[in-house]
């Protein structure tokens, strides 16, 4: 029987954490200007690469230094705060392609270096 009064311990969850100095290893490990502005956007935000990838132009709201992840983990919405450096880096980028809805647009119809940017990450 269960005994509500005394309810078994909890496991604590794990959590990574990438160190300053790895985190600082990947960034640099990228040498293409699209693969180092999604990089820094999800150390920066905390975004999953899916979520990164399908970033929209009109996610971003400098104003408010937020980044809305449309369809995230569970098809869930959420936002995440964005400092200016980033919006302003990130608009740096956008000026050499101007896609006008995709802030890291694909070559093609998809994102195909989503595979090239797991493993920069794996290394």
């Amino acid at each position: 029987m269960y005994d509500y009064h005394n309810p078994p311990c909890q496991r604590q969850s794990q959590k990574l954490y990438i160190v300053f100095s790895k985190s600082d290893r990947l960034l640099g490990s990228a040498r293409v200007g699209r693969f180092k502005a999604i990089l820094a956007l999800i150390y920066h935000c905390g975004l999953r690469l899916g979520e990164a990838c399908r970033i929209e132009v009109g996610h971003i709201d400098g104003k408010r230094g937020v980044l809305r992840v449309i369809n995230g983990k569970g098809g869930k919405h959420r936002e995440v705060p964005i400092s200016p450096e980033m919006v302003g880096r990130l608009r740096e980028f956008w000026k050499q392609h101007r896609n006008p809805k995709y802030l890291f647009p694909g070559i093609g119809r998809a994102w195909k270096e989503k595979w090239f940017v797991r493993r920069i990450c794996v290394e």
